[in-house]
């Protein structure tokens, strides 16, 4: 079972159709790039699934849920996010710091497990330490883990863009 699945997806924008009868089938695991021209539709179709648009026609189906029309910030927090081009970085935080960011929604410790440090705090921080750590790793750029966004060029990313959506 595809863990994204958009089938005939359509959108306009007034008289344009911007996107006509697209359709993406993810599995888990899986990486696939989109590429095109500019003005080919490709940011028209990260809106259209992550919920800034809705689309003119079709559906988005994540972890076998309906998910077409859905808020950004109510995909977000079923696991389905977008990044945007132009990077906004905190200048005080590290390159961890930011990775482990995008997981704060998942968190479920609350503001006084925060100000108490309780165990399940302590438990969630570190599970996303781990976590961010596996993604440094997977595009090999651990080394850069302690290191504050503001010391990095910009080539060391690869081009690769901060934070990791989760």
């Amino acid at each position: 079972m595809p863990l994204l699945h958009v089938t005939d997806m359509s959108h306009n924008f007034g008289g344009l159709q911007a996107v006509a009868d697209y359709h993406l089938s993810l599995d888990p695991g899986q990486i696939t790039g989109l590429i095109g021209p500019n003005g080919a539709g490709k940011t028209t179709i990260f809106n259209l699934i992550t919920g800034i648009y809705r689309p003119t026609h079709g559906s988005v189906m994540f972890d076998g849920r309906e998910i077409t029309g859905k808020k950004p910030n109510e995909t977000a927090a079923m696991g389905l996010a977008r990044t945007f081009q132009e990077m906004k970085l905190w200048r005080h935080m590290t390159v961890l710091e930011h990775i482990k960011m995008a997981r704060y929604s998942k968190f479920s410790y609350g503001l006084m497990g925060a100000f108490l440090d309780t165990p399940r705090r302590r438990r969630e921080e570190r599970e996303a330490t781990d976590l961010a750590m596996e993604y440094l790793k997977m595009f090999g750029v651990e080394q850069f883990a302690d290191q504050l966004v503001i010391n990095l060029p910009y080539g060391a990313s690869g081009g690769w863009r901060w934070p990791v959506p989760w």
